[in-house]
């Protein structure tokens, strides 16, 4: 009786569930085989591509502002070197304006 239960529950359950499931377990599977192939490289170049990850999600704090606030004393401190965006204000909507950009 229980397993029917279910079983109606499971076939009552959208579709695009079952896609963004699937979707979760092949991210993961890549993601299983993506680290296994990098235990298997040199150590070197493993490094240089964590540095330059690393290296990229800092500049894109700096230049955005989005830090988390555990890393905003360190980002003040650098933020001086780095340029920051100009305009970090979404634009504003005119709904009387046929030109304005649509969201």
């Amino acid at each position: 009786m229980l397993l029917l239960a279910a079983a109606e529950k499971l076939a009552a359950t959208p579709w695009l569930v079952w896609v963004k499931f699937a979707g979760v377990i092949l991210g993961f599977v890549l993601a299983v085989i993506l680290v296994r192939k990098i235990f298997a490289m040199s150590r070197l170049i493993v490094g240089a591509v964590v540095a330059v990850t690393c290296g990229i999600v800092v500049l894109n704090w700096a230049y955005h502002r989005n830090e988390p606030a555990l890393f905003t004393p360190f980002m003040d401190a650098i933020a001086p070197l780095i340029p920051t965006g100009k305009n970090l204000e979404p634009p504003k909507l005119d709904p009387n304006n046929p030109n304005a950009p649509r969201r």
